[in-house]
């Protein structure tokens, strides 16, 4: 059976540096909105249809790598909405994967001044005031999913999250 890891948390919570310390035990598909968006759109336009588009991409792209079987990391996005979150376990039903999610869960302040030391990041539109914003609209998590507190060393919390992978 397949997996699909979400990796959910604010912008700044550090998903994609635990995803870096995860690939190397866990060296998954990874698909990545920020990176499909990036190539997608390489001059930005700051509009919902561009996030929209690589949005479908997502989709797409997950449910190509389960049909061939594949175990699946999915990153660039927040997944706080519900709707989201919905949206891939759908898919994962479709493809009888098993839907698991990693919840980087860091305060807002923190993950405000995270970004703010980030000017490089792929996602233009990260700016300081984005972790409020989702923060205000995060649905809670339900399901199957670990906490893991993003104030930590990522080697650390890497450790926990191949545990809870490995014990399945």
């Amino acid at each position: 059976m397949s997996q699909v890891v979400l990796l959910v948390g604010l912008p700044g919570s550090g998903k994609s540096t635990l995803l870096r310390q995860l690939l190397p035990q866990r060296p998954w598909a990874v698909v990545d909105r920020d990176q499909i968006r990036k190539t997608m759109f390489p001059v930005f336009f700051d509009n919902r249809a561009e996030k929209d588009a690589a949005n479908v991409a997502v989709w797409t792209a997950l449910e190509t790598h389960l049909a061939f079987g594949h175990d699946v990391f999915i990153d660039g996005m927040t997944f706080a909405s519900q709707a989201n979150r919905d949206r891939a376990a759908a898919i994962a039903v479709r493809y009888a994967a098993r839907l698991r999610q990693l919840w980087m869960d860091l305060p807002v302040a923190v993950a405000a001044a995270r970004i703010g030391g980030q000017p490089d990041h792929p996602s233009p539109e990260r700016v300081p005031a984005l972790a409020a914003e989702v923060a205000a609209r995060f649905a809670p998590l339900c399901g199957d999913y670990l906490r893991l507190d993003a104030t930590q060393p990522a080697a650390m919390l890497a450790e926990q999250a191949l545990d809870w992978l490995r014990a399945g």
